[in-house]
């Protein structure tokens, strides 16, 4: 069912028809309810016998809304105009101005709504959470999709998957003709223990996401920020030993399946704005003396333990070469959104990619690099996530006392996401 949480702010004194606006939400745009949340303005609105008045404007950023609509305004006033308005009405209830529609917008049936369908990405198979993520996002997302691997159940929302977890990028092009015909405008993919803010649903998971630049019809995916692999310090990242495995993986033949090497560089140089580094040197593998780990060579502890760890990754995983055997980038991936029109060609890249091997969390930034410019990626705003490891999952759970219910209540607003929370752990609650 698909809803909104309006506030309306009144433009003027003169009354306005509020039953045509909500006549054309429900017949044209197809909205079944339509929560008021209040109203600014000097006009007195009676709905249903409730009196809705007078919201001071600088409190209406603290409302839980989906967007402000403004009435009363020259239908006829020019495109610049309209932009200017709208960021003064911004600018005034102190809100983003992607926040603001006008009521001619609607009336002209020029505005569009995004419609974002949620897929939900299981790493292994916990049918019992099924539920409880019906429960948690049912009525926020009208269309909602789980994969999850080696499901032989009946539910007409699960797709079933067949790969690894460490490349469940694989997932996407098994799922692709399951998706491709869902009335959406945008597929958001979330880990299964990914939990998104309880304000977040449909038309506005995007716009509070990304701030609102993915209302620009240039930006086609967002994620969280990534880096190119071969970067200072980039060989402390627990899973870089290993990514030079999957390009000299002979049971799978991926050339002629992705760009070349030459048009891969290109791409990445273009995306980072400067020339990716082709060598792995001294600044990648960084200091010696500085304890690390990595999942494919084991740890060191001194300059001695370090030397032997790189001589490995060098002769072993790399074929006795410096040379990286191709551009990749990586970093967070348990959630990113992307445009209806390019799921195929980006699903495409990273099932390649599966069948390869190659680690998920560089398979996805590489497979953005390698599918979209830099202007068409929007990376999630920093300082917006709360990531968990180890001690902070157990504090959590405790503050909780594991009720996901007081968890939702206690929400900080703009916290997007906690990742991550082990439904099978937690009870709902009230």
């Amino acid at each position: 069912m698909r809803s909104m949480r309006a506030v309306l702010c009144f433009a003027n004194e003169r009354p306005q028809n509020v039953d045509k606006f909500f006549n054309v939400l429900g017949s044209h745009y197809e909205f079944q309810t339509i929560a008021l949340v209040g109203v600014v303005g000097s006009v007195v609105l009676n709905l249903n016998g409730t009196v809705l008045n007078n919201l001071p404007p600088e409190s209406v950023h603290l409302l839980n809304y989906d967007y402000v609509i403004v009435l009363g305004l020259d239908a006829g006033m020019p495109s610049e105009e309209i932009a200017k308005a709208k960021s003064a009405f911004a600018e005034k209830l102190n809100i983003a101005i992607e926040d603001i529609i006008l009521d001619f917008e609607i009336y002209n049936r020029t505005y569009q709504f995004e419609n974002v369908c949620l897929v939900v990405v299981f790493n292994h198979r916990f049918d019992k959470n099924l539920p409880l993520l019906r429960r948690i996002y049912g009525s926020r997302f009208s269309n909602i999709r789980f994969l999850v691997p080696f499901y032989d159940g009946a539910d007409a929302d699960v797709i079933p998957v067949y790969e690894s977890s460490y490349q469940f990028q694989g997932y996407f092009i098994q799922a692709y003709e399951h998706l491709k015909d869902i009335p959406c405008t945008h597929y958001l993919f979330i880990g299964d223990d990914l939990i998104l803010n309880p304000n977040f649903n449909e038309l506005n998971v995007i716009n509070k996401m990304s701030g609102g630049s993915a209302r620009d019809s240039s930006v086609q995916f967002c994620i969280t920020s990534f880096s190119p692999l071969n970067r200072p310090d980039g060989f402390r990242w627990g899973w870089t030993a290993g990514a030079s495995r999957p390009f000299y993986n002979i049971s799978t033949v991926w050339r002629g399946s992705i760009p070349d090497y030459n048009e891969a560089l290109s791409k990445f140089n273009a995306f980072f704005g400067k020339p990716y580094d082709e060598v792995y040197t001294e600044h990648f593998f960084g200091d010696p003396n500085k304890p690390g780990q990595t999942v494919h060579l084991g740890s060191w502890n001194n300059a001695k333990e370090f030397r032997n760890v790189v001589m490995n990754f060098i002769v072993y995983e790399n074929k006795n070469s410096l040379r990286i055997p191709y551009p990749m980038a990586g970093g967070y991936s348990d959630i990113f959104c992307i445009r209806k029109e390019r799921l195929f060609e980006f699903s495409r890249l990273c099932g390649v990619f599966a069948a390869m091997n190659m680690f998920v969390e560089i398979a996805i930034p590489t497979a953005a690099v390698l599918t979209f410019r830099r202007d068409e990626v929007k990376f999630f705003p920093t300082g917006t996530a709360s990531i968990l490891w180890d001690n902070d999952r157990t504090a959590l759970e405790n503050k909780y006392g594991l009720n996901f219910a007081r968890l939702y209540n206690d929400w900080e607003r703009k916290l997007h996401f906690i990742h991550p929370i082990k439904l099978s752990r937690w009870h709902l609650g009230a």
